[in-house]
């Protein structure tokens, strides 16, 4: 195939907006560049103030700074229950470096009572309100 007499390049990935696509049988989406954004967000915070900040604190600069670098338009995609799961897991991760605890039971139970939501949770949200507006619009 050519575009104006030029041979259109056969490739492996593809960015399109920002959100990396990977060829295959079906339409995947790479996520790995969203997770190394996410931790270096995250990392950043935990090597300036990780040590005196409160855990709320941490939260909140987690939600509102780590997080949309890590969700950015994914409530656009159908994603696979392993992709959220993978999702979930960096949250979790950082999570445990902020309570200092790798029980799973103990971060559960962190979650519930700060009320966090995790990504799996954010991006059916963000779906649905995705969803309603684009049906408002038809």
């Amino acid at each position: 195939m050519t575009l104006d007499g030029s041979p259109i390049p056969w490739v492996d990935k593809l960015v399109y907006l920002g959100i990396q696509f990977s060829s295959g049988r079906n339409l995947r989406v790479d996520l790995h560049k969203s997770k190394l954004a996410f931790f270096r967000s995250f990392n950043s915070i935990m090597a300036k103030i990780g040590s005196t900040a409160s855990e709320e604190v941490l939260l909140h600069l987690l939600s509102t700074k780590c997080m949309p670098s890590l969700l950015y338009s994914l409530e656009a995609l159908n994603l696979a229950s392993s992709v959220l799961r993978a999702l979930d897991y960096c949250v979790i991760r950082s999570l445990m470096k902020i309570f200092r605890c790798n029980n799973i039971n103990v971060i559960s139970d962190c979650i519930f009572y700060f009320q966090l939501k995790l990504p799996n949770e954010l991006i059916f949200k963000r779906r649905q309100r995705f969803l309603s507006q684009i049906n408002s619009d038809v």
